[in-house]
């Protein structure tokens, strides 16, 4: 059965350094972060409570939610990735700007490939104790979906976890006209992005050995679905 679960987290001093620092060329600042930190946090740092080991970042972006997440879990060690070059430095500066030292350089993965080069030189090992992606599947093709998930199932140690966030359809049905817009835009700008129905997600990853273990609402009618390799 998928839990359904909720909360409110505060994500403590290192998020609001982040708020804080003035921007530098270097360092993007996302406003998203900024709505969305504290939720997030709270979701992440209880499904990983008492973990060690690595985390991988597929599409890091900004970089302030890698950085914020590897404060508060210092036991585990987080690798960032990007294809953009920006978000690689915007990332590496932010993590040396606050001296968080258990987040690694960021590296460019291609989230949809199925020969990630993991356990070469500044990537991550080959297992993983969690992957986590924000906010990319929907503006994406439906191909980086299936490659997050298979490699998910290559690299994930058993019990990891595979964490997503964004919007998602449930039941075939979006959840608020805001959505609704967003959806059409996005088919608008590229016929292959638009948000997905989590039933055609969760689907989709029990091919490939994940099970869908809980489904959690976030602000602006998001969704954090948690998914774990058995």
């Amino acid at each position: 059965m998928v839990e359904i679960a909720s909360g409110v987290f505060h994500a403590g001093k290192t998020a609001k350094q982040i708020k804080n620092i003035a921007d530098m060329p270097t360092r993007l600042n996302a406003p998203s972060y900024h709505r969305n930190i504290d939720p997030i946090s709270s979701v992440i740092t209880k499904a990983l409570e008492g973990k060690s080991g690595h985390v991988l970042e597929i599409g890091s972006g900004s970089g302030q939610h890698i950085t914020a997440l590897a404060a508060l879990m210092p036991k585990l060690v987080f690798w960032p990735s990007d294809p953009d070059d920006a978000s690689r430095a915007s990332t590496n500066a932010w993590a040396s700007q606050l001296k968080i030292s258990n987040v690694k350089p960021s590296s460019a993965i291609d989230g949809s490939s199925l020969d990630w080069p993991l356990g070469e030189d500044g990537y991550p090992p080959i297992k993983l104790t969690a992957i986590q992606c924000f906010n990319v599947i929907h503006i994406s093709p439906w191909h980086v979906a299936l490659g997050l998930l298979k490699s998910a199932s290559t690299h994930l140690l058993p019990g990891g976890k595979l964490i997503l966030y964004g919007p998602y359809k449930v039941e075939g049905e979006h959840i608020g006209q805001g959505n609704i817009d967003f959806d059409k835009s996005l088919r608008e700008r590229n016929s292959e992005w638009g948000i997905r129905d989590i039933g055609e997600v969760k689907k989709t990853a029990e091919k490939f050995g994940l099970i869908l273990q809980s489904f959690h609402p976030m602000p602006a009618n998001n969704f954090m679905p948690i998914f774990t390799k058995p």
